[in-house]
């Protein structure tokens, strides 16, 4: 059901509550950071300043495009089998900022393609879901 409502682009449930999900999200990852970083409140998405890693701001916000690419990460690893998620996804990491969108690094030249061609649409709306507007993203090979 999950995957046909993002394949769908159902819109938000009735009771859908956008603070109540953002405190459940701070926690969260206040949580899963446990000893290794300061929590940081940015915008209502809970962030890490995790070792010397440096921030990649996503334009037109102030938000950490790692940390939105990790939530990302969260939400399709919840449509997907482990072992799609793995192979396409595994290892993928946001090295910079394109525009006003971001460019995530995969494994190789198919992983690229494979992503562009089946995912990129779901990508794209769980980026929105979790930015507010429109995050255009572009993959880049090892």
């Amino acid at each position: 059901m999950l995957v046909s409502a993002v394949q769908g682009d159902w819109s938000q449930p009735a009771l859908y509550d956008a603070d109540q999900a953002r405190a459940v999200w701070k926690t969260w990852r206040s949580r899963s950071n446990g000893a290794a970083g300061e929590d940081i409140e940015l915008d209502g998405i809970g962030a890490s300043a995790v070792g010397t890693r440096e921030a990649i701001i996503l334009p037109g916000t102030d938000l950490d495009a790692q940390e939105i690419w990790a939530h990302v990460l969260d939400e399709l690893r919840m449509q997907m089998t482990r072992a799609t998620f793995d192979t396409w996804l595994g290892g993928s990491q946001v090295v910079g900022v394109e525009g006003e969108g971001m460019v995530v690094l995969v494994r190789d030249a198919y992983a690229e393609e494979w992503l562009r061609a089946r995912w990129l649409h779901p990508i794209q709306r769980t980026l929105r879901g979790i930015v507010g507007r429109a995050v255009p993203v572009r993959f880049e090979r090892r």
